[in-house]
């Protein structure tokens, strides 16, 4: 059985803001500041975090000078690395609301 939004929720750890439409199978994770960013620097960043936390699905999509960070819901367990890496880098990932 697919995975619904809710279940990826449970995984990652977080609370999808619902971004997508109810179709998507992609929960967003978090956002973090971009508005200075090149294309080339975002798209360095998330090739890498990509790579170190081993995710095949890893999404940066544009939004209002921010970046918002996705994840399939079958890598939906990777959410908490992804946002460590973030961190790591020295970004402020916002609207990681943890789940119970």
């Amino acid at each position: 059985m697919p995975l619904t939004l809710s279940d990826a929720e449970q995984v990652a750890g977080v609370k999808s803001r619902g971004l997508r439409s109810d179709k998507s199978s992609i929960i967003d994770v978090c956002t973090f500041d971009t508005s200075m960013w090149s294309k080339k620097e975002k798209n360095g960043l998330r090739q890498k975090c990509a790579i170190e936390i081993g995710c095949s699905t890893l999404l940066f999509d544009p939004a209002w000078g921010v970046t918002i960070v996705g994840l399939s819901f079958t890598e939906a367990h990777l959410a908490q690395n992804l946002i460590l890496y973030l961190q790591s880098h020295g970004l402020q990932p916002t609207f990681t609301l943890m789940v119970n």
